[in-house]
């Protein structure tokens, strides 16, 4: 069964998916911080123990490293920061924000949390543009903890208890190798109602056939929180590939189970800056990508899920065939009917597909 997220991030209500929602007014436990209360808890420590001080690195070691990557996000990277912030958890965690040499003000702010809070927020802020991936490869290895939890720059957290919750499943679940949760898409001009990203939710649990199974993304990597020594143990080949997160679901699933919480803890925006959408701007592109990336998988797994990958090809096959088809004839409706609102509307529908 599904729970709402909290309706306090900005979003008119009109424009939430149509289900019921109860706001859920939560008192603070006993032993829980919010992130911010643990620099000052870790400010005291030092204190006492040295009038020089030393940071959080050295006094609390954090069990989970909140990792952002960031490019040209000044509408979103606060809200996102204060998603992270926000969080209430028993544990201490630390924030690794790796800016890609932003042109827009984005490290400014960056800069900022930095500077507010410094045992907490660590910025990562070159003087030249790196790239997504070697920027995503010099956030990981800044992070110390156990555990690391994602969330890019134009993303937002709004459940105050997210981490919380991942880290007890994963705490309960040992042969979970990461846990996902669902998230609500958000047009970047509010034009559509958000939807929700996991249209069929997963099980609680999913094995590597649940995850070869779906046709789609299991879940947003912005819900990601992965156990460290499923990226200690990434092959070398995952460089070859755009879609990180889709290397990391499927090594995990083969060490392990993957968790599933079905409810919408943040918010995956789509606008004209996303970084998916820039990758897979093609979808032929993505098809040959995702081909590439499954015969690699059956290859460095010794063909363990040989049937269960081929299945899966084939029935991206079938929806390659069916998309095609789709983009074509609404290119055509576009081209040879006159009216403008129907041109327009072909146009955006296409849009939508690709």
């Amino acid at each position: 069964m599904r729970t709402s997220a909290p309706d306090d991030f900005g979003l008119p209500r009109r424009l939430w998916p149509g289900t019921t929602r109860k706001r859920v007014t939560r008192s603070r436990s006993p032993g829980v911080l919010f992130g911010h209360e643990f620099v000052a808890r870790a400010n005291q420590a030092d204190a006492e123990a040295s009038p020089a001080g030393r940071d959080l690195g050295d006094s609390m070691e954090p069990l989970v490293s909140v990792r952002v990557v960031t490019y040209n996000h000044l509408p979103y990277i606060a809200a996102c920061l204060e998603g992270i912030l926000m969080q209430r958890t028993t544990f201490p965690f630390e924030v690794i924000v790796g800016d890609d040499c932003s042109m827009d003000g984005t490290r400014e702010i960056v800069r900022s949390y930095q500077e507010r809070f410094p045992a907490l927020v660590t910025a990562i802020l070159g003087d030249q543009n790196v790239g997504l991936f070697a920027n995503m490869r010099r956030v990981r290895g800044r992070a110390r903890g156990r555990y690391h939890a994602l969330c890019d720059g134009d993303d937002q957290w709004i459940d105050p208890l997210k981490l919380q919750k991942q880290v007890d499943f994963l705490e309960s679940r040992p042969e979970c190798t990461l846990c996902g949760h669902d998230a609500l898409i958000v047009e970047d001009n509010h034009d559509r109602r958000p939807r929700w990203f996991c249209q069929s939710p997963p099980p609680v649990v999913m094995t590597m056939c649940d995850v070869l199974s779906r046709t789609g993304v299991a879940f947003p990597a912005s819900s990601l929180v992965v156990r460290r020594e499923v990226y200690d143990d990434l092959p070398g080949w995952q460089a070859e590939f755009r879609a990180a997160d889709n290397v990391v679901l499927l090594w995990a699933a083969h060490r392990g189970s993957l968790g599933f919480l079905p409810e919408a803890m943040s918010l995956y925006r789509k606008h004209s800056a996303n970084l998916t959408l820039d990758l897979y701007d093609d979808l032929e592109r993505y098809f040959a990508e995702r081909e590439a990336l499954l015969r690699r998988l059956d290859d460095a797994t010794n063909r363990r899920y040989h049937a269960e990958i081929e299945a899966s090809l084939a029935r991206r096959g079938v929806w390659r065939r069916s998309w095609l088809r789709r983009r074509r004839c609404l290119k055509w409706l576009g081209r040879v009917v006159p009216l403008p609102k129907v041109r327009a509307l072909a146009s955006r529908l296409l849009g939508w597909l690709e």
